[in-house]
């Protein structure tokens, strides 16, 4: 069984251009690394802090031509971190960091990015999955990705 917890979210500014999903860092602890008294699993254990910049072009999903987007980051259906909404565009910035520890890097991120509704459920506007296992201890990795659409009739809906 995957343990995993997520020890704080930190805001971070980023001045580059490009729309980028940044992982930060992965660390390898030692075993007997302890934070607040607390052993998270005997083993490897990684500290991974994964950076949301912005996304640009994504699908508008309100009459209005807009949408009003937020990420959502699920590792494991115990953990789910989200960004905050931004409202009325398709170019949104959240520039949002979550630090968290997990002791399995074969997991896959799945990021998806929603769009926000008062009323019923949110629209899905796309995803991707990000392999951690991809990523080499003590590199940062910045890629920009085509999301997969999840808007019918539409392939293109927009960049992470």
């Amino acid at each position: 069984m995957m343990k995993m917890r997520m020890f704080s979210g930190l805001l971070k500014k980023d001045d580059e251009e490009e729309p980028e999903v940044e992982i930060k860092e992965i660390t390898e602890i030692p075993d007997d690394f302890d934070m607040k008294s607390e052993v998270l699993e005997e083993g490897q254990c990684y500290r991974i802090t994964l950076n949301i910049i912005r996304a640009t072009e994504i699908a508008a999903m309100d009459s209005n031509g807009l949408s009003d987007p937020f990420v959502e980051v699920v590792l494991h259906k115990d953990l789910v971190l989200k960004t905050k909404v931004i409202n009325k565009t398709v170019n949104p910035v959240w520039n949002e960091t979550f630090t968290l520890y997990i002791d399995d890097r074969s997991i896959l991120a799945h990021i998806h990015i929603y769009d926000h509704d008062l009323v019923g459920s949110n629209d899905r506007i796309g995803y991707v999955d990000l392999d951690l296992a991809s990523v080499p201890p003590f590199h940062k990795y910045l890629t920009t990705v085509d999301l997969k659409s999840q808007v019918d009739g539409k392939e293109f809906v927009g960049k992470l």
